[in-house]
């Protein structure tokens, strides 16, 4: 999970009242683009009276089938040669399509188990400790080649936790919590991303608390694996007082 950059917001058009409901989004606009700023600058904190931590990362988590391999701000990039690297690049850097891994035509090759190396559908991979990404191709003169995937340069972190290290039940609860928000509207917007991948993801709970007790409820739930895909979210945050986020 990660708060994104600031992404701007498409213009709006209406006929009655144009300029007064101009005004009002952008006011809402400029909202949003405040509390992005605010978050992605500030420090977030971790509660110590959790179970277990966030890690701050770069690039592809070590994990086989889960977590992601890049951050949304970066895009697909790979680490080292790219023997970790899941991405969903799928073309050479002739712009010749990839051959699906568990085909063995127009190329056959060795490697049969798709385990290894996170083999997956016709994606560029490093099964076999090249020096980068690479795939077979669809054009029986060509075997195979690299594939254009840049490698990672440090930026673009993300923090993440490995759910299959700890026992995932009610118990097990982990909590970070932003700084004091002071609304300069009735009417705030929170934006982030999230990657919700694996076959031990739980759930994903965002708080809104203006009190000294957390909301029973959620403002925002995820439950269950997302897909190996960022997805953008926003939600409303409606409150006059002082709050806080707590994932």
């Amino acid at each position: 999970w990660k708060p994104p950059p600031r992404l701007d917001m498409p213009p709006s058009t209406v006929e009655h009242g144009y300029q007064s409901v101009q005004r009002d989004i952008q006011k809402e606009r400029e909202q949003c683009v405040l509390q992005e700023l605010f978050f992605s600058k500030s420090r977030w904190t971790q509660n110590t009276q959790d179970n277990f931590n966030w890690t701050r990362h770069w690039g592809a988590t070590s994990s086989l089938l889960t977590g992601p391999s890049f951050d949304h701000t970066v895009g697909d990039c790979f680490m080292g040669n790219g023997a970790t690297y899941r991405g969903h690049v799928n073309t050479t850097d002739d712009g010749l399509v990839c051959q699906r891994w568990e085909d063995q035509t127009p190329h056959e090759h060795e490697f049969l188990d798709l385990s290894i190396g996170g083999l997956s559908e016709n994606y560029c991979r490093n099964p076999d400790d090249e020096k980068r990404p690479w795939c077979y191709t669809l054009d029986p003169s060509v075997r195979w080649q690299y594939c254009p995937v840049k490698p990672c340069d440090q930026t673009g972190y993300y923090i993440y936790i490995k759910t299959s290290s700890v026992q995932m039940s009610d118990k097990a609860r982990l909590r970070l919590y932003s700084p004091t928000v002071y609304p300069t509207s009735s009417t705030m917007c929170l934006r982030f991303w999230y990657h919700m991948y694996g076959r031990n993801i739980n759930r994903l709970n965002v708080y809104i608390q203006t009190g000294s007790a957390l909301p029973t409820v959620p403002t925002f739930q995820r439950i269950g694996p997302q897909g190996d895909r960022w997805i953008q979210a926003e939600v409303d945050v409606y409150s006059a007082s002082p709050y806080q986020v707590w994932l």
